[in-house]
């Protein structure tokens, strides 16, 4: 079915950071073979490696090219952009996936957890995009960044406050790079998905939490990449997935006086059982 949305993605340019796992990878084996080439980026050797090996061996249609990058690092960030444009030039798409988080209250965290994570889900797709910003504007094409946040952006989820005001944080920023970009026919989507099951939760602190009924709420990875490909494909600039997080965001977010309120003691139950 979505054999037709994979039209925009023939023969393109595409650089994925987090592509090593989760959905980043989920969506470069959706496109192998049809893209030309395929950046995968990762702060981790080994399952870099093992990424590489997995798409090379399940299709060899498309290069791939897989680069170790710390995105919370300016300087490893602008090698591997340099080198990104002296080996294949700009990419098409820019999928910047990259992030984790703890599930740890603000005052629960570090200061060194607290800037990393704030780093890594905001601050570094920022630098990964200003990278290209330049070559994507000279070449006045049809060129997409695609911005992987989270409902944690939309309306309020903690612990997580620091991811989720990053993920905020991003979705305002897309919203405006999409206006500042697009006179040079440069689009801007943002995807914002549910819970999805991926390395992501992999944290000790998400492994040793009490199980709560939200956990159950899911969505299924390949939704994500579905939902990724067709709305490149049909130039959307918001999505999220499943849809009815839209829905539910607009409710949080519109009835202040019985909903948010009613959510809040939610979050604050929540809260109280993680702290006891």
């Amino acid at each position: 079915m979505l054999n037709s949305y994979l039209n925009y993605w023939s023969g393109k340019t595409v650089l994925i950071t987090g592509g090593s796992s989760g959905i980043g990878l989920a969506i470069a084996e959706y496109i192998n073979g049809v893209a030309k080439n395929i950046i995968i980026i990762s702060n981790d050797d080994g399952k870099l490696e093992l990424a590489e090996s997995k798409l090379i061996l399940n299709n060899i249609r498309s290069q791939i090219i897989p680069i170790k990058c710390n995105i919370g690092d300016s300087d490893q960030v602008k090698y591997m952009s340099n080198k990104v444009k002296q080996d294949v030039g700009c990419p098409d798409v820019i999928i910047n996936n990259a992030g984790f988080a703890s599930y740890y209250t603000f005052d629960q965290m570090s200061e060194e957890e607290v800037v990393e994570t704030a780093d890594i889900n905001f601050i570094g797709f920022l630098r990964v995009t200003r990278a290209f910003i330049p070559d994507l504007i000279e070449a006045n094409s049809k060129s997409y960044i695609v911005n992987i946040a989270s409902v944690a952006g939309s309306f309020p989820i903690t612990p997580n406050s620091v991811y989720g005001a990053a993920k905020a944080g991003m979705m305002a920023f897309s919203e405006l790079l999409e206006i500042e970009l697009h006179s040079f026919g440069v689009k801007v989507l943002t995807v914002c998905p549910g819970r999805v099951v991926t390395p992501f939760f992999d944290h000790i602190s998400y492994k040793t939490r009490r199980e709560g009924s939200e956990m159950s709420i899911t969505t299924p990875i390949e939704d994500v990449v579905c939902g990724v490909i067709k709305s490149v494909a049909l130039g959307r600039t918001l999505v999220f997935i499943p849809s009815f997080w839209r829905l539910f965001s607009w409710w949080i977010n519109f009835d202040r006086l019985v909903s948010r309120r009613l959510y809040k003691l939610f979050l604050a139950r929540r809260v109280a059982k993680l702290r006891n």
